[in-house]
């Protein structure tokens, strides 16, 4: 079967001819971008009537293996003249680019003109690089004639060194395609739930629609999604499967998964995006030719270590690490660069929705986005909701201001005077704050802030584009561009956002806070053919469905535990308060069910509290009565280490209980795997809502109008929690453990309709104990 690839004509010029240092720090600016269509536009309508603007190109080359689309945009032709112009913005000097023109430029002019000119049966034609300054405006045009002859030969050249590529591609997909066709399910059955899943996940890939899957753990969620995804892409042309989760642990698993797959015979190039921070090697360093190896000289080398890379199917970190190092190239941007050629691509959700890191290369153009077959599979989707708010939210800080404006006096005086003017704004809004208690919203957009921000990004693009090193320009470009997030945040602002003004003592912090991010996601998705949301708790799922700008097509399923009912033991007291207005007098019944639950059997135990000022509360009540007890207890801001010494105190070669306290909706209560006997049980206190803040009330006032505002904002993301709290004890098949949920609104139907249906809860009556229940339960399983 011949292969289809199809690309532009600047991405097939830029893999040839791309050449020199990748500077990173070489500043151009977001709103430079803009100037440069501007400044096409502007020379565009300068043009005689003769000029065609913005002419589209296309051709198609055959081989044997490879049928290669190319398609491309001229900026313009002088039809009479027969003179073919490419226009380049630029900050650098013209007399640079009147010297030496990089040699992709002079490639993708020579490709245009052969398909224009070929099209139009010219024997020869000119072309014209025009070089705009952005800063001065000025322009040089630097002519070449060539005869169809010359560009016949250059474009074949051309053509024949990427069709050498091309063909290691197309044997690839080859490959790869039969692998998959003759790829079975890696495991002699199918888990209770797990074929349903997967033929779902399947058939909304093949019918490119959407699919939300509530499936508890233990079903095989990652397997149940990658497998089919990848069943279902075999005869996809350009399609590309993205991974997205919200943890390491994530990764890993899907790693994992697709390790197991390709030993059963699977043939697929996997890349695992990792931060830039942890993949740098001189993190000391800038990111420029003049400090950094790896950024010297960078696209000298792409192609080669490209190539090597492409040798291997797994690109995860060692290997993209290992790579760079080899050729001296900047892991990061490698990273990103085999993005190109990945089947799979497994990442954090940033990589997919969040507009200032997303993967450009892959969405910046909606349009061609929406004609590629992108799969998207997130998991543990219920995280996406508050992600997504975070976001496509932005914030504008006094201090920030102050701290990089103070350093400029003398220096930079047109910057230094409008960061004055806005920082005067600020103040203006900290006494209207003062006022209104500390905190207020407005439904509309700070313009005069805004105004003063435009004004400062561009006098910072003039100065940013020279690359002055001082001592101040880094601070500088870093609120550059939180300047810049807040303005593009600003021109997305609709009904689903606010304007949070927010003051503590002398600071003020303006936040555009995204109320609603079903909006703002569906726009995302538009770049997809199909997207699965699954998580282990998804309820209720219009809830999710609706947050996460789901089409009201989309197939919402949810799948049972496929453990035995009977391995979990819910307890529902339904008898205390743990409102924040009744803990002082319910702490000491609480205190008491907590020592009764951890001391009917011995083994390793999970307590979890809505906050940490509740924990302590307890905790001061319940230590000091079980001295024989080992105790650890979760602390604000733990480190990696740290986190790791907590996780590692539950041993199952203890001779005494251990317990462990935490925070619900933290680092412990959700992402961890405790098998076995490292987790007995555990105790959930309160029904896990979110602080009660300013923000939240906003988020529960924008539903309001709907009938769900508390729901939205506090009842559902807090039981959440919860679900996800109460998933940390079973967690295998042969797994057994107890659970006990403390808070009188459990016994309301608003709580008990989200209770999973599975759940064989045993709720406890006016005088009765737990004890009893417990010992029970665990008779039988001892017995068993």
């Amino acid at each position: 079967m011949t292969a289809k690839i199809s690309l532009s004509v600047r991405d097939f010029v830029e893999f040839l001819l791309m050449e020199g240092d990748l500077d990173m720090a070489t500043f151009s600016g977001g709103s430079r971008m803009l100037e440069g269509t501007r400044m096409h536009q502007r020379l565009q309508k300068m043009r005689p009537a003769e000029y065609e603007s913005e002419v589209n190109v296309k051709t198609t080359v055959k081989t044997d293996e490879v049928i290669l689309l190319l398609r491309g945009r001229i900026d313009g032709v002088f039809t009479q003249q027969k003179v073919l112009e490419e226009i380049k913005s630029s900050t650098r000097p013209l007399a640079d680019l009147q010297a030496h023109q990089p040699a992709v430029h002079w490639g993708q002019a020579c490709v245009y003109g052969y398909l224009y000119a070929t099209d139009q049966q010219w024997s020869d034609i000119t072309i014209r690089l025009t070089y705009a300054h952005l800063d001065t405006k000025e322009t040089i045009a630097i002519d070449r004639h060539f005869s169809i002859d010359e560009l016949h030969a250059c474009f074949h050249k051309l053509v024949a060194d990427y069709l050498a590529w091309a063909t290691v591609l197309a044997q690839w997909s080859q490959r790869r395609n039969a692998s998959i066709e003759a790829l079975e399910f890696p495991f002699e059955s199918y888990r209770k739930g797990q074929r349903e899943m997967a033929v779902a996940v399947y058939r909304a890939v093949v019918n490119g629609t959407q699919l939300l899957a509530q499936a508890p753990t233990g079903i095989g969620k990652t397997m149940a999604t990658l497998f089919p995804a990848i069943k279902a892409t075999m005869r996809m042309e350009k399609s590309r499967i993205f991974y997205f989760t919200a943890r390491t642990t994530g990764k890993q698993l899907a790693e994992s998964t697709l390790d197991l797959l390709r030993n059963r015979g699977l043939r697929s190039k996997q890349l695992t995006l990792t931060a830039k921070e942890k993949l740098c090697f001189l993190p000391d360093a800038s990111c420029t030719a003049e400090e950094c190896p790896y950024a010297k000289g960078y696209f000298d080398r792409l192609r080669s270590a490209t190539e090597e890379c492409f040798e291997l199917d797994a690109w995860n970190r060692d290997c993209i690490v290992e790579v760079a190092q080899k050729h001296t190239l900047c892991p990061f941007e490698f990273s990103l660069n085999m993005a190109l050629w990945a089947d799979v691509i497994i990442g954090d959700y940033n990589y997919g929705f969040d507009p200032r890191v997303r993967l450009k290369r892959f969405f910046a153009d909606a349009d061609q986005a929406a004609k590629e077959n992108n799969i998207f599979l997130v998991d543990e989707a219920h995280n996406m909701v508050d992600r997504g708010r975070e976001m496509f939210s932005a914030t504008l800080s006094k201090r920030d201001i102050l701290d990089v404006r103070r350093p400029l006096k003398g220096h930079l005086k047109k910057i230094y005077t409008l960061l004055g003017n806005i920082n005067s704004l600020l103040l203006d809004a900290r006494k209207a704050a003062e006022i209104r208690g500390d905190e207020y919203r407005e439904n509309a957009l700070p313009e005069k802030i805004i105004e003063l921000l435009q004004r400062f990004l561009a006098e910072c693009d003039t100065w940013l584009s020279r690359n002055i090193k001082t001592p101040f320009r880094a601070d500088l470009l870093e609120f550059y561009f939180t300047a810049l997030r807040f303005l593009r945040t600003s021109e997305r602002f609709g009904d689903h956002y606010t304007t949070l003004y927010l003051r503590d003592k002398t600071e003020l912090t303006i936040r555009l806070f995204c109320l609603h991010p079903a909006p703002e996601i569906r726009n995302v998705l538009a770049c997809t053919r199909s997207v699965v949301f699954f998580s282990a708790t998804l309820s209720p799922m219009n809830y999710y469905a609706d947050c996460l700008g789901c089409d009201a097509t989309a197939t919402k399923l949810r799948f049972s535990s496929p453990f035995p009912a009977e391995n979990l033991l819910p307890i529902l007291d339904a008898r205390l308060s743990t409102r924040y207005k009744d803990r002082s007098s319910t702490a000491q019944s609480i205190a008491r069910m907590v020592s009764q639950f951890i001391t009917a059997h011995r083994g390793n135990y999970l307590l979890f509290f809505p906050s940490y000022a509740y924990l302590r509360q307890i905790t001061e009540l319940v230590i000091p009565q079980h001295p024989q007890i080992r105790w650890q207890v979760q602390e604000s801001g733990m480190s990696e280490k740290e986190r790791q010494t907590f996780l590692d105190g539950f041993s199952t070669d203890s001779q005494s209980t251990i317990v462990g306290c935490a925070v619900m909706g933290g680092v412990f209560g959700e992402g961890i795997d405790l098998v076995g006997d490292r987790l007995t049980g555990a105790v959930i206190v309160g029904v896990g809502l979110p602080g009660i803040s300013f923000s939240r009330n906003c988020i529960r006032d924008y539903y309001d109008a709907r009938g769900d505002g508390f729901d939205y904002a506090y009842r559902f993301p807090g039981f959440t929690r919860v679900l996800q709290a109460v998933g940390r004890v079973i967690r295998t098949e042969e797994d057994r453990g107890a659970v006990l949920l403390i808070d009188d609104r459990l016994g309301s139907y608003r709580y008990r309709n989200l209770i999973p249906f599975y759940w064989k809860t045993k709720r406890l009556t006016a005088q009765q104990q737990v004890q009893p229940l417990l010992e029970q339960f665990w008779k039988e399983t001892d017995d068993v």
